[in-house]
């Protein structure tokens, strides 16, 4: 419906912030089984994903809060117009 409505950039960011729950979840999931932390890297990673805060060093890379800024930004800009009933 999201296409149908706004477009396929809208559908995009909806399906790419949808896939990212499922990421976390995938996460959690792993992040519990991970008793010693065997592959520090991915250890890491699920860290970050799960925790992560706002401010992080210039270094730091997290691809799930990355995803959902630029989906929630995408969302934002394409809808925020129609809801303020804003000429878009």
């Amino acid at each position: 419906m999201a296409r149908a409505l706004f477009g396929p950039n809208l559908e995009e960011a909806v399906e790419t912030l949808h896939h990212q729950f499922h990421i976390v979840l995938t996460y959690a999931d792993a992040y519990i089984d991970d008793h010693n932390g065997t592959d520090r890297d991915f250890t890491l990673k699920i860290r970050r994903a799960l925790f992560a805060s706002k401010t992080r060093s210039a270094d730091e890379v997290n691809e799930v809060s990355d995803a959902i800024e630029q989906s929630v930004k995408a969302i934002e800009e394409t809808c925020l117009p129609y809801l303020r009933l804003e000429q878009p």
